[in-house]
């Protein structure tokens, strides 16, 4: 299913829940080049491919249903707005690919906006790359492997529940702080965090490990300092 407009807007089903977008075994792209928004009221299925959803200019709002997913792919969903926003009230989630949101608006204060009832739930990798605004990580985000996160400008970063993922997580800031006020962690990967201009907050942080390894290597420094003293005065002590 391939959809490209100029100019306009594009809305996916009615307020009473008719109407849909299902793709058996391809994608559905909807592509709007110039300006305009486009809105999912009820739902975008692909079940063995991708789903794209872009804007030059404008809006894309991700809707209402509350009970089942918006969009579907069992591979990657993208959702891109070269200037604009987006709002996220229902649920996004992939099988197996990764969910890349994209919104880059440098007049508004906020380009990503997730609702009360909205979530991205990928079966891979979570992107979030916005010009302003800040991104909590709640369970309405979630991640199996990679989770990158990318304020080009200003905003805070709020880690607000434990996190584990299979790969790595990035978070990168111009203009903000990083509030990490639970557990992150990562099995098989990095922990990178970055931001230019602000502060990294830690609260109720577990850092067990860490202290395990600290620990650890006191013992270690203690006993080879003890076993030198030994050897060459037997004067030391601990």
């Amino acid at each position: 299913v391939n959809m490209t407009v100029g100019t306009g807007n594009v809305t996916v089903g009615e307020a009473d829940g008719t109407g849909n977008i299902l793709a058996k075994g391809g994608d559905v792209t909807i592509d709007v080049q110039k300006k305009g928004d486009v809105t999912v009221t009820t739902s975008i299925v692909s079940d063995k491919g991708s789903v794209s959803v872009k804007s030059k200019q404008g809006k894309i709002k991700v809707g209402y249903n509350k009970d089942n997913d918006t969009i579907y792919a069992w591979q990657n969903v993208e959702l891109a707005v070269e200037t604009g926003t987006i709002e996220v009230n229902g649920t996004t989630r992939t099988k197996t690919g990764d969910i890349t949101v994209e919104a880059l608006n440098k007049d508004d204060s906020q380009n990503i906006v997730i609702g009360h009832n909205g979530k991205l739930d990928s079966g891979r990798d979570l992107t979030l790359h916005t010009y302003n605004g800040g991104i909590a990580v709640t369970d309405s985000t979630l991640a199996k492997r990679n989770l990158k996160i990318t304020i080009d400008n200003r905003g805070d970063i709020d880690f607000a529940r434990d996190i584990t993922v299979n790969g790595n997580i990035a978070a990168t800031i111009n203009n903000g702080n990083v509030l990490i006020g639970k557990k992150v962690k990562s099995n098989s990967g990095n922990i990178d965090i970055l931001t230019k201009n602000g502060e990294k907050q830690l609260e109720d942080f577990d850092i067990e490990d860490a202290l395990r390894v600290f620990r650890a290597a006191q013992l270690w420094l203690h006993s080879v300092s003890l076993r030198a003293c030994s050897a060459s005065t037997r004067t030391c002590s601990p």
